[in-house]
């Protein structure tokens, strides 16, 4: 019987594929959509084989006369291309309630720089929610 073949994932190095995020940049004043988390700029030409694989996570506090939550990713900024979308959410959402939503999407085009972000949109808010964590997670493929 031939010995398969084993490769190990110890000597392989896939860091330039991949791009996490974790700081919250900033928190939705009102009802506006927001960034609250971004990527540094990826040379998506250089890294990318066919798609990024985008994951996105965050945790708040909604803010007064918040009535629904909606959770986005963008390609560059708040007016780019929607990449991914949880959809507007009214499950739970009220004044000092603290949830999470996720998305998931793919960005086979990117602009090059690649730059994305991540948004979050409280619809009815009339006062501020407080985003207490993110995770942007981009994977080049």
């Amino acid at each position: 019987m031939t010995d398969r073949i084993a490769i190990s994932g110890n000597a392989i190095d896939l860091s330039s594929r991949v791009i996490v995020r974790t700081v919250v940049a900033g928190s939705p004043a009102t009802n506006e959509e927001h960034v609250i988390a971004t990527t540094f700029a990826v040379d998506a030409a250089a890294a990318l084989a066919k798609t990024t694989v985008i994951l996105a996570w965050a945790a708040f506090t909604v803010g007064t006369s918040g009535t629904a939550a909606r959770l986005r990713v963008r390609q560059t900024d708040v007016n780019g291309s929607v990449v991914a979308d949880s959809g507007a959410t009214t499950a739970g959402v009220s004044a000092t309630a603290l949830m999470t939503l996720d998305c998931a999407g793919a960005d086979a085009s990117p602009a090059t720089p690649a730059i994305w972000c991540m948004t979050l949109q409280i619809t009815g808010g009339a006062a501020v929610s407080t985003v207490s964590a993110v995770q942007l997670l981009c994977l080049f493929i």
